[in-house]
């Protein structure tokens, strides 16, 4: 498994593309997935990662309605991405408009999968969670 961590920003450019940071684009070999993550989070896995991840979800399946209705969901706005040799991807307009992503963005590395924050989300999110990290350091 191919573990991401870190975090990096960079900018949306006018075609509606990102570029992964170097640093994680090694392991996607010219493709990968990205999808719904979280209420204000856009998740991009590598194909491998994905699959596995894919393989646990659809195990849950029946688990409840609810479950049943977010898997669904998501798989209705999950898209297989091309890379480029710079490392760049078309970020679907979808996406983009349903997670407010234009501009910059935050790339943060989240063990299997990178997640795509908008700077103000992804600000808000490391300020909520500050006495977490207190406690985990400490």
């Amino acid at each position: 498994m191919t573990l991401f961590v870190g975090n990096y920003r960079h900018s949306i450019d006018e075609k509606g593309r990102l570029v992964l940071p170097s640093r994680f684009r090694t392991p996607f070999e010219g493709a990968g997935y990205i999808a719904p993550y979280e209420m204000n989070v856009v998740g991009i896995w590598t194909v491998e990662n994905f699959e596995r991840d894919y393989e646990k979800r659809f195990a849950r399946l029946h688990e409840s309605v609810e479950y049943d209705e977010r898997f669904r969901n998501t798989n209705f706005h999950t898209y297989q991405i091309e890379i480029d040799k710079q490392g760049r991807f078309l970020l679907n307009p979808q996406l983009r408009e349903m997670f407010g992503l234009d501009g910059e963005v935050v790339f943060a590395g989240n063990g299997d999968h990178i997640e795509v924050w908008t700077p103000e989300a992804y600000a808000s999110s490391i300020e909520a969670n500050v006495s977490i990290f207190a406690k985990t350091i400490a």
